[in-house]
């Protein structure tokens, strides 16, 4: 069974190598759908390379936003399964063999895996509270997450990104196929290793913007976290013993907060300085 990769990049160059190498290694793809953003750096010379030795590559050049790429990479699939796998990502050994484990049960109709992943945050990233993600033997973060995903191609082979989401598009994805009445599962096996350079604070902002904009998270839940932002520090202090993770978390509420009031004033902007 073959399957096309959809692969986005911008200026991928820091882990593109290793990404493409464990992608080959661990998956028989049938197409690499790159869709990248006009990248200026090594990018598209390291996927020419694995173009020179596979000779499989699709290649998009667009300016489209983060959400509207991946329906672009979407509507040029061919296979009846794809992975979504981002830049920044190193498969595990035998990570195929062990995804397929979970399309092969008759109890759901399944349309998208999402594999279990352990993030490596690089040195001067602001500290957050950590918790384990997996309890009793099952996945209890409440997100959805593209960063790998196996999804059926009929479940979101009609889909429509707003053009404007930069963020929070797997929870979009991710509520289109449950309305197409597919299943979205979170596996704790495969596991992936996640390199991320994040920008937390405006992430928080943009997802209180678009949040509300297309209803992915509802407001009363993020009024209210942010309006008992003391009780939330105190919480997380107790549970990390990080005074910096505990500071963080709640600054994170009150960014995501100002993001959903400027969007419900019509002053909310994702081009503010940051």
């Amino acid at each position: 069974m073959k399957i096309d990769v959809i692969l986005l990049t911008k200026n991928s160059e820091r882990l593109l190598e290793e990404c493409l190498t464990s992608i080959y290694r661990e998956i028989p793809v049938c197409h690499l759908i790159n869709v990248d953003g006009f990248s200026t750096d090594r990018t598209p010379e390291i996927v020419g390379r694995f173009e020179q030795d596979y000779k499989n590559t699709k290649g998009i050049k667009t300016e489209a936003r983060h959400g509207k790429a991946r329906e672009i990479g979407i509507k040029n699939v061919d296979t009846d399964w794809f992975v979504f796998i981002d830049s920044d990502v190193i498969l595990r050994q035998d990570w195929f063999k062990k995804i397929l484990v979970h399309i092969k049960e008759e109890d759901k109709q399944i349309g998208a895996v999402e594999s279990n992943f352990i993030h490596h945050y690089p040195e001067g990233t602001p500290k957050f509270p950590e918790f384990e993600h997996v309890v009793d033997g099952k996945r209890v973060d409440p997100r959805a997450l593209t960063i790998v995903t196996l999804i059926k191609k009929e479940a979101v082979e009609d889909i429509t990104i707003p053009d404007d989401l930069p963020i929070y598009e797997d929870e979009f994805i991710k509520r289109w196929i449950e309305s197409k009445g597919f299943a979205w599962i979170k596996v704790v096996d495969p596991i992936i290793d996640h390199f991320p350079t994040p920008k937390p604070f405006k992430d928080a902002y943009l997802m209180g913007i678009y949040s509300i904009r297309y209803n992915l998270l509802p407001a009363w839940r993020i009024v209210i976290v942010s309006c008992l932002f003391p009780l939330k520090f105190f919480y997380f202090l107790f549970r990390t013993r990080s005074f910096a993770a505990s500071l963080n978390s709640v600054i994170l509420s009150f960014f995501m907060l100002r993001g959903l009031i400027e969007e419900v004033l019509g002053i909310s902007s994702d081009e503010k300085s940051w």
